[in-house]
Order: C-alpha cells, then sequence, then structure tokens
C-alpha cells in the first residue's frame, strides 16, 4: 500500500482512540442554546460476539444519531446490556460455566467490537440489566407496583419446556416445540406473578392515535391488545333428552324374542346428610353398579315413588326431595330378577337424607344389591360402565352445609351476593372482625330475595347502580352470630347480581353497618381469602365459582356479531373451558374428548392460532339452547377457540362466519343464513354464487356502479329459490356458502316459514339488531380483549430475583427497600429438575430467616427478562444514581424517547411491556408522561448471500468481524445504508459485490481528496447543494440509500469535471460524516484542528443551485399518455404527487391503483396502474 493509500484499519484505531480520549461523544444533560434529542437503540443480550443483524441495528441509526448531532441538537445515544437470560443459564449447564461470568466475559469483549463499530455511544451511561444497581430498581418497581395493586399471584396455563424445564413465552414455541431446545412443550398450570396489564388495555390501545409511529406498528399492538365490542350471549345447556342407563338391542343383557314390558321408573340419587357422598347400589346378581331404582305404580307420584324406594331398598327412613328433574332417560335391558325384557322410562330424583336412621333391610332386598357411601369425586370411577352417563349436574348442584350445628339455633332467611363487575371480577368485603366475606343479610318480613339483595348491597358497601340476575343456589349454613350473641341456621339463597358502573358513594353506607374495606379480584383469587370466615373454613376450592357458572346450566357467548344469532348452529368451546369439564358425566364419547385434550395441551396459544386446518371433537350428549330459536344446537371443543379470549366459547355462524363455515363444512353442521350483505354503491361486497360446491362469499369488490345493487338482489333470489326448498333452511353438503359482510337482516319467513325466526330485527342494519338482539336474549352489550395479565415467573437462576417472601402462613409479602437489591445467591446448582434453582439455595434461606424470622422462606422463582427491558431507557439517564431509579429532572430533561429504533419481533412483546411500565408509573406519580417513546421504527432483516436466513448449518453466517478487517468499519456502515430503505423494513440478502462497490466509493473519496483543485465549477456547486438538499431530506425520512446514491452521483461530476476545492470539499465531508465517521475525520483534520463531528451540518444555498428543466414523456403501462416538465434532482416522490394531479393523467387512472411510479433519469416515467 502506498504511503497516501487509503488505509482504514489504521485511520478507524486511531480516531476511536481520539474520540473516546476525548470524551466527543459523552452527553451532558443540558447545554445552553441545544434542544435535547433521545435517539435509542433497543439493547443487546450479551451472547458473545456481534453479528450482522447487531451492526445493521446500531450503525445505522447511529449515522441518524451524529446527523442530529451536527444539526445543534444536544444528542444523547446511548448503549448497554440486556444481561439476564436463558442463555447464560444454558450455558452454565451445558459447559459447567458461572452465568454471571460467562456473561460479564462476553459483555466485555462485545462493548470492543461496538467500539470498532464507531458508533457515537455515551458509554459513560451504559448498564447490565444483572448489575445489582439496576436490578435494585427493577425489584424496588415491583414492590411499588404490588403496593397499588398492579401486581398479583394466580394459577394460569403456561408453556412449559420439558427440557429447560421453564416456561416459555408463546413466541418462544415452534410447532409444539421449544425454539431454543426442540423439546415438546405442554401447557401446564402454574401460580405465577403477574402484572396487571389488562388495567391499561383502554390506554395502551387508545393512546396509540397520540403517537408519530408507522401505522403497520400501531395496528399490530391494537390487534395484540384484541380489544373488540360486541354482547354477551348467555346459551342454557340442555341435559340430553335421553340418558342410556342401560344397554340397548342386541346386547347380552337383552333376550331377543322375549316380551318387552314398559314400565316408568325412577333413578334416585342419594346424598348424604353430612358428608360429600352418595349412595350407590353394587347388585349382587349381576356385575352393575348404579343408584336405587323403582316402577312408579298407578297413582303414584313421582316423588312418592322415590321416597318410598329409599326406604325400601336402603332402610334409610327419612329422605327428603331436592328436585325432580324435568328430563327423562330410558333404557331397554333383561330384569334379572324378574326375568323379563323392560322398557324403563326413567325420571331422575334428587334426595338428601336428613339423618342416617335406618331399620333392617328384607332380605330378599339384601340378596340384590349391597349400598355403599362413595366421595362424589369418586362415583364414576365407581359406576365404571360407559353406558352410565347419569346427569352429574344433578349431584353437583346439592346443597352445601357449612358450619356446626348447635342447638336452639335461631332459623333465619338469608341472602349472600355475588356481585360482579364487567370485567367478571368479585367483590369481597373485609369486615370489621376482620373477616372476608360475601355481601348479604337477613330478609325483613315481607321482603323478596331480590329486594333484599339490593338492600344489603347499598347498606354495606354503597353500591347503587346494581342489576340484579337471577339466584343461583343456596346453602344451608350454622353460625353465630356476633351482635345478638345467639346461633343461626342460615338458608342462604346465593344470588348473582351485576355492578353497572363503579359509583362508590361512602354517604350511601348505612352508619349501623361495621367499617367495610372492598376488594376486587378473580373468583379463583377469591376463595383463597374467603375461607378466613370460619364458617366457611371447610368450604371445597371453588363452590363459588360453581355457582358464577349458574349451576353449570348456562355458558356465556362474547361476539361482535350478536344480529346473526338466528344462524347459529352450534357453540365451540375452548378445549380449557371449565365446563367442558364440569359436563363431563353427561358425555357419551369422554375418551374421545380427553384424546383431543391431551392433543391440545401440546400445542401453544400461538400454534392454535396459525394452525391451518380446523379441528374438533363434539360433545355427545351436550346441547345448548339457541336463545334467540328456542331450538338445541350441538356443542365442540376446538383448538382454534382459546380459553382467555373473550369468553372462551364461541356461537358458530357458518353461513356469515369464514372460519366457521371451514369447521361446519368439514363435520356437516347445518347453515342458516339471516343476513344480506351491502353492495353496489352502499357496500364493498358482493356474493360470489357457485351451484354444486362449497364457496365463500368475500369481500370481493362492485360491480360497475350501475345496476349492481339489482345484480346482487337477483343471486340472492336465486339463494331463495334454492332455500325454498329445504326443510328448516338448511343447506345440503356441496351446496354451502359463506358470507361474512354485513348489512340488513332477512326476513326469511317472506321466503319460507322455517327458514329463519328474526322477525323482531327483520329489516334492520346489522349495528340496530345486534342491541335489539342482545335485550331480547337478556346479553348485555361489552368490551373484551385479546391482551392477558402479563406473567413473569420464571424457574431459572439466571434473572432477576422477585422481591417477594412469605411469612409461615404462606402469605406473601414485598422485601422492603433497605433489603433490596435482593440479591442472587451464589450456592446453586442448575442442573433443571423441574423446580426453581433458587429454591436449592441454603444460602438464600438463611438469609430469609435471618431478616424476617424463622418459618419465613423466599420467592424462588426470577422475573421474565422482558421486565428488565421495560425501562432500561429511564436508567441510562442516570445510571449512577443510588437514590432514585433517575432523577426527575433528568427524566424531565430527556423523556419520552425521541427516535426509538428496534427490531419488528418486538412490536408486540417488548413495546407493548415497556408502554404498560411507563403508564404504570405514570399512575404512580413517579414520572410526568405516559408514553415512552415519540417515535419508533422497525427495522428490516439482513439475510444471508444466498437469500435466506443467516444460519450456521446452512454455512451463510457473515462474520462483521472480518469484513471489517478487509474493508473497513466506514464501509460496513455505509453498505448496510446502502442494502435497502431502513424506513421500510424489508429482507435484504448480504451482496459481497455491493460491500466492494462501497469500498470503491470511499477509495475515489479519498482520491478526490488528493487531488482537489483551486476553484469549483458552478455547475459542480449546483450540485453539490442539490445533493446537500437532498440528503438532508433523506436523511430525515430515514431513506439512507437514496442519500449515498446522491453522494455518488456528486463524486462521479466532480471525476468527470475539473474537480473541487477545499472549501466545496470540506461541505462534501460533513455530508458523510455521518454515514463513514473515520474517513471524513481523517480527511477533515488535515487541515482544521476541531474534530469534524462537533461540526454544523450543511445548508443547501438555493441561490447557487443552477436549475436544470426537461421534458419527459409519461407513459400509463407502457403506453404514452402525457408529458411533464422536470427539474433536475425533483425526487420520485415530488415528481409522483405533480403527475398524478395532472388532468391529462388523471382521466386514465381515475379509479384505478396506482402502484408504482417508475423514472428513469432524464429519459421516462412510467406509472404502473392495475
Amino acid at each position: 500500500m502506498k504511503p497516501n493509500d487509503y488505509n482504514a484499519e489504521h485511520i478507524e484505531k486511531k480516531w476511536q482512540k481520539y474520540w473516546e480520549e476525548n470524551n466527543l461523544y459523552r452527553t451532558e444533560d443540558s447545554v445552553d442554546g441545544k434542544e435535547n434529542y433521545y435517539t435509542l437503540s433497543e439493547f443487546s443480550y450479551p451472547s458473545g460476539n456481534l453479528h450482522v443483524g447487531h451492526w445493521y441495528a446500531f450503525a445505522v441509526p447511529d449515522i441518524f444519531a451524529r446527523y442530529k448531532r451536527m444539526l445543534g441538537y444536544n444528542v444523547l445515544y446511548p448503549m448497554g446490556f440486556d444481561s439476564f437470560g436463558l442463555p447464560a443459564e444454558n450455558a452454565a449447564i451445558k459447559h459447567g460455566k458461572d452465568p454471571r461470568k460467562w456473561t460479564y466475559d462476553n459483555m466485555e469483549y462485545m462493548k470492543g467490537q461496538l467500539r470498532n463499530m464507531g458508533a457515537s455511544f455515551d458509554w459513560s451511561r451504559t448498564l447490565a440489566t444483572s448489575n445489582p444497581d439496576y436490578y435494585t430498581w427493577t425489584q424496588w418497581m415491583f414492590t411499588e407496583f404490588y403496593k397499588h395493586d398492579l401486581v398479583k399471584r394466580d394459577i394460569t396455563k403456561v408453556n412449559w419446556c420439558e427440557n429447560d424445564k421453564t416456561i416459555l413465552a408463546n413466541e418462544q414455541v415452534v410447532a409444539g416445540t421449544c425454539e431454543r431446545c426442540g423439546y415438546d412443550v405442554v401447557q401446564k398450570d402454574m401460580a405465577q406473578w403477574m402484572f396487571k396489564i389488562t388495567d391499561f388495555a383502554d390506554e395502551l390501545h387508545d393512546d396509540l392515535d397520540t403517537l408519530d409511529w408507522d401505522e403497520s406498528i400501531k395496528q399490530s399492538q391494537r390487534e395484540w391488545i384484541g380489544r373488540k365490542e360486541g354482547s354477551i350471549i348467555p346459551f342454557k345447556i340442555q341435559e340430553s333428552e335421553v340418558y342410556d342407563i342401560n344397554t340397548g338391542p342386541g346386547d347380552d343383557a337383552y333376550r331377543k324374542g322375549a316380551p318387552i314390558i314398559e314400565r316408568n321408573n325412577v333413578v334416585v340419587i342419594i346424598e348424604h346428610p353430612e358428608k360429600d357422598e352418595f349412595l350407590c347400589a353394587k347388585w349382587k346378581q349381576v356385575d352393575w353398579q348404579g343408584f336405587v331404582t323403582g316402577g312408579i305404580e298407578e297413582g303414584q307420584t313421582i316423588e312418592e315413588t322415590a321416597l318410598a324406594e329409599v326406604r325400601e331398598e336402603t332402610g334409610y327412613q327419612n329422605p327428603e326431595i331436592v328436585k325432580v328433574h324435568d328430563q327423562s332417560s330410558h333404557g331397554l335391558f333383561w330384569h334379572v330378577v324378574k326375568e323379563e325384557n323392560r322398557q324403563a322410562n326413567y325420571r331422575i330424583v334428587h334426595v338428601k337424607l336428613k339423618d342416617l336412621e335406618q331399620v333392617e333391610r328384607s332380605k330378599e332386598e339384601q340378596a340384590i344389591a349391597d349400598f355403599l357411601w362413595i366421595p362424589r369425586t369418586e362415583v364414576n370411577d365407581f359406576l365404571k360402565r360407559e353406558d352410565m352417563k347419569y346427569p352429574w349436574r344433578v349431584v353437583s348442584r346439592s346443597n352445601r352445609v357449612f358450619g356446626e350445628y348447635k342447638e336452639n339455633s335461631k332459623k333465619r332467611d338469608t341472602v349472600k351476593v355475588i356481585l360482579r363487575n364487567e370485567k367478571g371480577e368479585i367483590l369481597v368485603m373485609l369486615t370489621s372482625g376482620g373477616e372476608m366475606d360475601l355481601p348479604g343479610g337477613g330478609l325483613d318480613d315481607g321482603e323478596s330475595i331480590q329486594e333484599c339483595a339490593i338492600r344489603e348491597l347499598k347498606e354495606e358497601t354503597g353500591y347503587t347502580n346494581i342489576r340484579f340476575i337471577q339466584k343461583i343456589g343456596h346453602n344451608r349454613t350454622y353460625s353465630h352470630h356476633a351482635p345478638s350473641n345467639t346461633y343461626c341456621d342460615c338458608n342462604i339463597s346465593i344470588v348473582l347480581c351485576e355492578l353497572e358502573d363503579y359509583e362508590l358513594s361512602s354517604k350511601n353506607i348505612s352508619k349501623d353497618e361495621p367499617d367495610t374495606k372492598e376488594t376486587w379480584m378473580r373468583p379463583e383469587a377469591m376463595i383463597q381469602n374467603f375461607v378466613t370466615n370460619p364458617v366457611y373454613k371447610d368450604a371445597p376450592k371453588g363452590w363459588v365459582e360453581q355457582y358464577l357458572n349458574h349451576l353449570y346450566s348456562q355458558i356465556s357467548v362474547f361476539t361482535t356479531r350478536a344480529d346473526t344469532l338466528y344462524g347459529a348452529t352450534y357453540l365451540v368451546l375452548a378445549p380449557e373451558h371449565d365446563m367442558v369439564q364440569n359436563l363431563k358425566p353427561q358425555m357419551t364419547n369422554w375418551n374421545e374428548v380427553e384424546s383431543y385434550l391431551e392433543k391440545t395441551q401440546k400445542k401453544s396459544d400461538l400454534d392454535r392460532q396459525q394452525s391451518k386446518e380446523k379441528t374438533g371433537v363434539q360433545l355427545k350428549g351436550i346441547e345448548a339452547i339457541n336463545p334467540a330459536t328456542g331450538k338445541a344446537i350441538s356443542v365442540w371443543i376446538a383448538d382454534y377457540v382459546l380459553a382467555h379470549f373473550g369468553t372462551g366459547a364461541v356461537m358458530a355462524v357458518p353461513a356469515h362466519d369464514e372460519r366457521d363455515c371451514e369447521f361446519a363444512i368439514k363435520y356437516n353442521l347445518p347453515f342458516r343464513f339471516v343476513c344480506l350483505p351491502s353492495a353496489g354503491e352502499q357496500g364493498n361486497s358482493r356474493p360470489l354464487i357457485t351451484s354444486g360446491e362449497n364457496a365463500f362469499i368475500q369481500a370481493a369488490g362492485t360491480t360497475e356502479k350501475k345496476g349492481s345493487q339489482e345484480h346482487i338482489n337477483a343471486e340472492w333470489n336465486a339463494m331463495y329459490d334454492l332455500l325454498g326448498t329445504l326443510p328448516d333452511g338448511v343447506l345440503p353438503e356441496g351446496k354451502r356458502f359463506c358470507c361474512s359482510n354485513t348489512g340488513k337482516m332477512i326476513n326469511s319467513p317472506a321466503k319460507n316459514d322455517n327458514y329463519s325466526q328474526s322477525g323482531i330485527i327483520n329489516g334492520k342494519t346489522t349495528e340496530e339488531a345486534k342491541k335489539i338482539i342482545t335485550a331480547a336474549v337478556d346479553g348485555k352489550m361489552t368490551k373484551t380483549y385479546r391482551l392477558r395479565d402479563w406473567g413473569i415467573s420464571r424457574q431459572r437462576y439466571w434473572g432477576c430475583p422477585i422481591p417477594m417472601v412469605y411469612d409461615p402462613d404462606g402469605n406473601p409479602h414485598p422485601v422492603p427497600k433497605e433489603h433490596l437489591p435482593w440479591t442472587l445467591p451464589d450456592d446453586v446448582d442448575f442442573t433443571p429438575d423441574g423446580t426453581a434453582p433458587l429454591s436449592r439455595s441454603e444460602e438464600l434461606k438463611k438469609r430469609t430467616e435471618e431478616i424476617f424470622g424463622e418459618g419465613w422462606t423466599p420467592e424462588v422463582d426470577t422475573m421474565d427478562a422482558f421486565v428488565d427491558s421495560s425501562w432500561y431507557f429511564y436508567r441510562y439517564l442516570d445510571s449512577s444514581n443510588s437514590k432514585r431509579f433517575a432523577g426527575e429532572q433528568a427524566i424531565k430533561s430527556w423523556m419520552p424517547v425521541d427516535m426509538y429504533f428496534g427490531g419488528a419481533e418486538h412490536t408486540t412483546m417488548h413495546l407493548l411491556y415497556s408502554r404498560f411500565w411507563t403508564k404504570a408509573l405514570h399512575k404512580l406519580g413517579l414520572v410526568d408522561h405516559n408514553e415512552p417513546y415519540t417515535g419508533r421504527l422497525n427495522r428490516g432483516l439482513i439475510l444471508g448471500p444466498d437469500g435466506a436466513k443467516m444460519s450456521k448449518s446452512k454455512g451463510n453466517v457473515i462474520d462483521p468481524d472480518e469484513v471489517v478487517s478487509h474493508v473497513g468499519a466506514d464501509t460496513v456502515r455505509m453498505y448496510l445504508s446502502f442494502i435497502g430503505p431502513y424506513n421500510e423494513p424489508g429482507n435484504y440478502p448480504w451482496d459481497p459485490n455491493g460491500v466492494v462497490g462501497i469500498r470503491r466509493f470511499l477509495d475515489r473519496v479519498w482520491r478526490v481528496a488528493e487531488n482537489l483543485s483551486d476553484t469549483t465549477s458552478k455547475e459542480i456547486t449546483s450540485e453539490l447543494h442539490q445533493t446537500i438538499k437532498k440528503v438532508r431530506e433523506d436523511i430525515e425520512r430515514l431513506k439512507l440509500n437514496t442519500a449515498i446514491s446522491s453522494m455518488m452521483s456528486l463524486i462521479n461530476s466532480i471525476e468527470k469535471g475539473d474537480g473541487i476545492a477545499q472549501n466545496e470539499f470540506d461541505e462534501l465531508l460533513k455530508l458523510l460524516a455521518p454515514f463513514a465517521p473515520h474517513i471524513t475525520e481523517e480527511l477533515w483534520m488535515r487541515t482544521h484542528d476541531a474534530s469534524i463531528h462537533l461540526q454544523s451540518f450543511p445548508e443547501p444555498d438555493t441561490s447557487k443551485i443552477v436549475s436544470v428543466m426537461k421534458v419527459l414523456p409519461i407513459q400509463i403501462n407502457g403506453k404514452v399518455r402525457s408529458q411533464i416538465v422536470i427539474e433536475e434532482g425533483e425526487s420520485n416522490e415530488e415528481l409522483h404527487n405533480r403527475i398524478t394531479q395532472m388532468n391529462d393523467v388523471q382521466k386514465w387512472i381515475e379509479g384505478k391503483e396506482v402502484v408504482k411510479c417508475i423514472h428513469v433519469p432524464g429519459k421516462i416515467i412510467n406509472l404502473v396502474v392495475k
């Protein structure tokens, strides 16, 4: 290499050292006369080596930061490390390395690589999330959120990797396996600490409108939040019309040829007076288990027969009727004792014994069967036979008795109220006696249950806007009434009410009532606190939830299309829906259902949503009632329905929903049409009718503007003709189609009385019909969200310890601030065994007991790494502050972030979590803003030279260090800027020839510097200022590739012309400085004393721009239609706007989409339209 040749390696090391020694990029919180500008790139995980993706993430935004700095802003561009995470722990397990040492060694190595990039990071503010001085504030904010009810602990389903023995996010599960290790992932119920991000769902959704982000980013977040406005529609579950109590014809138990004797019988389910057990019979003459049965004699009622059979067959003398069920069952069988075929029609009767008084059974009865008391949970196993599918909801509806009976107890009718808000949360009342209880009280003389419930709620809670729903059950409770010092025998009616708003007026609380403190929580969490009332100490877990299910007789469905309720022909539940297990005893195909449940457990939510093929299983023996038509419809489970979306149940309307249509076609389920789509000038779709085959009617655009409505009506009339020939309006297989658009409700009785019964909404629009039908079926309008609370518990070592401890009774308490940071212990075995590694630390256990007392235990899970990255941008502002996570003045000076660069993969996780975090801090008064980032830009992806994603196994990984060693960091920086527009995320293959081309360009810049002229021509001066104008515009829009193109064009002109003088060349160097900081610093400092990066960015002098006008033809789809006079340097965007406004162009593009504007400079412009 010649002495004056461009030696990138030497120059870059020289100036990197100079910048570091002179603290060139150290940023003060304020500088007189300069406005602060916070530029941020997502910080990196210290994996050990920078790859091309890191360069694309950091070096290109550095160009923008340098540009803003030269514009006169006080720019902060910091860098740190997201240093907690699973890879470090995996390395510790695999290689026996300490994860702390592995992480910090990698960080030091990567810092050197980042410096070699030439980025203008302020390293004085650097941080690592695994540093105790960082995570002490992560922990402090967690405890503050906990104190302000933004954190909860709950049981939730999680993705569990059997190999890594830890919870995975949905995004870490691919095709049912762990993305990192490839092992199967299963769904598992686990206790988790959770941030209540759903409390901010509306803010997170609505505040997107205030952000200057690309619409695609905002839309992704809206979809992740998934706010939908719709209706909750109740569907009652109908017990099967027939329960096959015994085997049917053809079985050995039925004797062919013998006469069939028909009898009306009872089946009696007998409940123990005190225990949760039921009396079951084990017949001696046959291998058969069941309940008491008997025939109804002439003149005898069902109730009389049931009570008589109990006394006769079991000897128990004091049964009482709980309920006679409406449904009947039948069985055809051989009666062993009577030796005859029986066709038995059964009525099911539920009785409960008042006591255990029993007389000796007759010898005849003793010879027939033995009777055993079987616990509720074991009855199904005891019955054994698959054909014994009794309606176990009958058993589950039995009264519960709590407390211990005392003699001379005063009988009292009372009410307990389950008061639910729109989120499904329950009001729990803390009484002055320190007990958690439901609101309620005794009925006054002449007072109804409803009147008592409303009165007690007003007196005890102050809430007045209450809607009484219904009585949903009752209990019997023996308790001590402290104010009157009497023992009570309370018959308690359990009622369900809904809170219509959240206004609590303390003046409405009766002065005669004890002070109360209301707390909202989910039903599952409520039970754990509710048992503090000694009356309910023996209450089984979940008994309140059972009542909330309306005695298992109702499923609530959320829908955005209540207008199509008449067209609902089946119901689909999420496999995890509580009702699936509740209805198990009624199902005749439980084995099939159970197998499907097991398969679903192995799929993540993401896999279930993305699966192309819809699968499901019918719950045979179960039917629901369509509340609009009154008709029974089948009930299914399908994995595409998720339990935590909406209510976990959907009404399926295959005629008006494509997903339901696919499912219905696959399983041959009925279609009913109830909505005519909008079309013509008022709509955007038309039906596509295809006779003889399945078809979707989708948004397909209108026909010609004139006559389109008539065209559609004609097609729909053809449909009516088809439907009019079919019973119940059900289309046969092979002629099914779907229209998913909205419009007016169809008056089908005018065509066919069996087609639909939507008379009350006939002729109404979709939106009108939604409200009418919702009210008509006792539903309610509401909103639901896809967003779930954020579970952060991880069974890992290398993460931020959750700062919670548990007292000897198991109650959680936050670690006080004086004991923070709550540090990671060192005595930990990392070998996965399904438990959290911290649970094996003796040091942590000892520390906890020394601080809090004997019997206290530490939380052993660590936090999700997304927690650490949710607030790191605050810590950069004041990274050495030991008193606060960041000083108030520093926050006011810098926040919110002006421009945040990052990956598209973080749009719906990190971006959403960090927005929540800022809103939570704002709610607590810790920051003065409620959004963390004013601007956001997602970058694209650099692919391998073969166009595939870089992978070691494919051998297409590019090592940036190796490339830098050959061509220099400036070349790599500029190539990554030139590879494609940074403001339009795309996938860009690495092109070695492109890298060489950029290096040649820098070589040419070097040669121009070596051969400067004494003067600069007017033409070069004009082009220089045109280039300045263009580069400024392009950098502002982050179209860095076109900015580089214009500088390349300028160098071409300089080389072809008479060269360029020093003054004008200095302006060119300043233009190039943000892109290639090393070479420009070297060339600048030959004639100047202060760094080029401290100079002002050039401004164009329009007086020096010589306008060059050209006339170019305009083609539209390849045909010349007009021409235009353009000015040299005019951008494509400016040209596009001018051309599309021209009258003689508009007539060719009216009503069409301009797909592309192609400008061949100096030759032609072509518009591609369709």
